[in-house]
């Protein structure tokens, strides 16, 4: 966040970069959401969508309510507002499947 507060998102996306190679096992997701919001708080928002993009098509690690909810912002501040209902709506789908596999679990 340091770097994204300073306007320089692409030192902090090195940083990111350095991280995921240390760790063996990859990034997890809370440091793609760190990264995301970097992004995001630097209004970003094209990068923002794209490290998501990137955190999607990563084996090791899934988006959480957090990465979902960065990426919502971030479509909202393109002027991307269907996207963002699109991508609301994905979250409630998986959300209520959750809570359906939990009471099939009692």
């Amino acid at each position: 966040w340091a770097c994204a507060n300073a306007g320089r998102v692409e030192d902090g996306l090195d940083v990111f970069e350095d991280s995921r190679k240390v760790f063996d096992d990859g990034a997890d997701v809370q440091l793609w959401n760190a990264t995301m919001v970097a992004a995001n708080k630097a209004k970003d928002w094209k990068r923002t969508l794209e490290i998501f993009a990137a955190l999607q098509a990563d084996p090791r690690a899934a988006p959480d309510e957090q990465s979902y909810n960065t990426k919502i912002d971030a479509l909202g501040h393109l002027g991307r507002w269907r996207d963002a209902l699109v991508v609301l709506d994905h979250v409630a789908l998986v959300d209520q499947d959750q809570d359906d596999q939990d009471q099939d679990d009692q």
